[in-house]
């Protein structure tokens, strides 16, 4: 008999046990999540889909404004086209300030998707690295701010990848920021013509 209550207890303390785990769970799973709102909204998408954001700082809407008025000409100048999809790129990848966390890299619709995933890597493990999360609106932490973008040169070329070669512009930039905070301030990139849209396949230091 007194192994029976024993027993009994035992299969009560289990039955409670998973009474409440289970309580947890739908919990967890049906109560709204009363973390700040993560959710990027977008402003506005142009052709080959590039799209402006309403985080996106005065200078990167200024210059989208200025993508969209050579894409919508009737015929496409590719040498301003390129300048100005290198310059969203730089203020979109450099400007840290209006990112989430170091996983919210930006720039990466200018790059090709066969790149993407290195180029994400990378970005990880230098300048993105030590971004603290900002999901919740609090952080205070200083990080920069492109306040300007010059093109020193423009000039083409060919790149191949898997031996397929590509008409190819390669430019010299240099930036600046609203507080230097010793981020690089100058690169050359390369950006290629697959069908009409140009993409960004590599940066490298400038000569």
């Amino acid at each position: 008999m007194k192994n029976i209550n024993k027993l009994q207890k035992i299969i009560f303390i289990i039955i409670i046990a998973l009474i409440i785990a289970m309580g947890i769970y739908v919990l967890t799973i049906f109560i709204p999540n009363k973390k700040a709102n993560t959710k990027i909204d977008k402003e506005e998408t142009i052709k080959y889909d590039y799209t402006v954001y309403k985080r996106d700082s005065s200078l990167y809407k200024e210059t989208f404004k200025d993508l969209k008025k050579v894409l919508d000409a009737s015929e496409i100048d590719y040498n301003k086209y390129a300048e100005d999809v290198t310059k969203l790129f730089i203020i979109d990848f450099y400007t840290l300030n209006n990112k989430l966390s170091k996983d919210d890299i930006g720039g990466l619709q200018y790059i090709k998707s066969d790149f993407k995933d290195n180029f994400i890597l990378n970005a990880r493990n230098t300048m993105y690295k030590y971004i603290e999360n900002n999901s919740d609106g609090k952080r205070n932490q200083e990080l920069p701010e492109v306040s300007n973008v010059k093109t020193e040169k423009v000039g083409k070329g060919t790149y191949e990848i898997d031996k397929i070669s590509y008409e190819a512009y390669i430019l010299d930039m240099t930036f600046e920021y609203k507080k230097d905070l010793g981020y690089d301030t100058s690169a050359k990139f390369t950006l290629i013509k697959d069908g009409e849209k140009l993409y960004i396949v590599e940066e490298s230091k400038m000569d």
